[in-house]
């Protein structure tokens, strides 16, 4: 059975995690609570689980403060409002500033570094070093295209009259 037809949201599909978007203007009543329910009820339709307590809720804004919103219940439990939430190994929030993604890459490789150093001064064969090296260069490699495809989204998301992100 087809996915449903669920008005002007986007649905993205990656193996078996799903994101429902949804973009409204501060004037503008979500009806992601509708949307969020019919997909429950497609995938207990097609005898698939959605783990409602595993789900997030996450607002994108770029006001000040965060606009509150409604309570967002999928199958009458209430789905957990998060700032912050990892997909695909990305740290996003709700300023999709990419502080906390940035510190986190660089946790990460600092940890990496720190056992090439001490590998290096045991005088290991330079192959180890190299494959010590490869999860740094991955790392950083995808945090730079990450940086620059969101780049080019906000520049697209500017160019819509009513909305600007700063």
């Amino acid at each position: 059975m087809p996915l449903p037809s669920i008005g002007d949201y986007h649905l993205i599909k990656y193996a078996d995690d799903t994101i429902l978007l949804e973009l409204c203007t501060p004037d503008q009543p979500s009806t992601l609570h509708t949307a969020a329910n019919q997909l429950y009820d497609w995938f207990c339709a097609n005898d698939l689980i959605l783990n409602v307590s595993k789900t997030k809720h996450m607002i994108f804004s770029n006001k000040r403060d965060n606009p509150s919103c409604d309570t967002l219940a999928i199958n009458n439990t209430e789905v957990e409002q998060v700032n912050q939430f990892v997909y695909l190994g990305t740290t996003l929030d709700t300023k999709l500033d990419f502080k906390a993604h940035t510190q986190s890459v660089i946790k990460k490789a600092r940890k990496r570094l720190f056992i090439m150093k001490h590998l290096s001064a045991l005088k290991v064969d330079e192959l180890i070093l190299l494959t010590a090296w490869q999860p740094i260069f991955i790392i950083v490699y995808y945090s730079i295209v990450l940086f620059f495809q969101i780049q080019y989204h906000i520049q697209a998301f500017n160019r819509i009259p009513s909305l600007k992100w700063k």
